[in-house]
């Protein structure tokens, strides 16, 4: 492979550089800029997209991506690594899931537009200068208000293009998300997936936290796919049991007040167990919630104080287990 060149950053075979992406200009003339940072191999072979922060407040896959570039030797890769640390810089800079300029939801409106919105201009810039050139992509992510299990994500109707990766993670859990158009379309790695792009979503830890570990596990899972992809080498590693679940069922708070779990993500529940109860401020029990079906917690909402209609769980159906190992 030649030169590496997104935008400002450039890397030579065999070198690493750093640079960014320009999506606009602010009132004072300064740039809001996507970071990247580029690994280009001695080798030939794929180029990896591995982005993490498209929701400012989840940090472990951040810093994921900064530990995932200081690894990586460029005289041992095998094709080249484009890493974007923090592809929402407005919404980091605020520590919060979304911009304060127009509110709207980074994953929720790719393909974007080249004359949209802060957001729609950022999701634009980063298909057409990144994610296009990708063989492989990689979403990092954490949970924004949850506790939610280590997990990767495949797709229904795309499963040639994602299960694979999902796999290749190393996660004992691996989440089958809708089809595009139910609950997907709009985010990166959906629409990757649409335009042939192999892409998963590995998530960790959650919003508004730091635990080294959860970036630990998300930058160990990307090594596992790459080892997986032969651009590293080694063999990845593997969970001694699998399980593969889907999870249509939101469950939602009907009565605001205190929020008290007897469950944690991961556990497996069955149908009718209590996942929690929901109390006054006079501690007054004003609601239960119990588990629709046999099946486990994927993610539990980690905040005390709720209001109606907010998120309780997320409930995984599981459709297959296996001994890996």
């Amino acid at each position: 492979m030649a030169t590496l060149e997104v935008g400002t950053a450039r890397a030579d075979r065999g070198a690493k550089g750093q640079g960014g992406v320009e999506v606009v200009r602010r009132h004072d003339g300064s740039s809001v800029i996507i970071p990247v940072m580029l690994v280009n191999g001695l080798r030939d072979g794929p180029t990896l997209v591995v982005q993490g922060g498209i929701h400012g407040s989840e940090y472990p896959g951040i810093e994921a991506v900064w530990h995932l570039v200081q690894s990586l030797e460029p005289a041992k890769l095998s094709g080249s690594v484009i890493a974007i640390p923090v592809t929402n810089v407005p919404a980091f800079e605020i520590d919060d899931r979304c911009n304060d300029i127009d509110h709207q939801d980074l994953n929720r409106i790719f393909p974007g537009k080249p004359d949209g919105t802060l957001s729609e201009r950022t999701a634009h810039q980063l298909l057409t200068a990144v994610i296009s050139r990708a063989n492989y992509m990689i979403d990092l992510h954490a949970s924004s208000e949850g506790e939610i299990v280590p997990v990767a994500i495949a797709r229904r109707g795309y499963e040639e293009l994602s299960v694979a990766l999902a796999k290749a993670s190393g996660f004992e859990f691996i989440w089958m998300g809708g089809k595009l158009g139910v609950g997907g379309l709009g985010q990166a790695s959906a629409i990757a997936l649409s335009r042939g792009i192999p892409a998963t979503t590995l998530e960790a830890g959650g919003g508004r936290e730091y635990h080294p570990q959860d970036a630990d596990v998300l930058c160990g899972a990307v090594i596992n796919i790459m080892k997986h992809l032969r651009m590293i080498d080694g063999q990845p590693s593997k969970p001694k049991h699998r399980v593969i679940f889907k999870a249509d069922v939101w469950g939602q708070v009907g009565a605001g007040g205190f929020f008290r779990p007897f469950v944690a993500a991961g556990q497996r529940v069955k149908k009718g167990d209590l996942i929690a109860t929901i109390h006054d401020v006079y501690g007054r029990e004003m609601e239960r919630i119990n588990a629709p079906n046999d099946g486990l917690i994927c993610l539990l909402n980690k905040k005390r104080s709720v209001q109606t209609g907010d998120y309780a769980h997320i409930f995984g159906e599981i459709l297959e287990e296996e001994t890996v190992e």
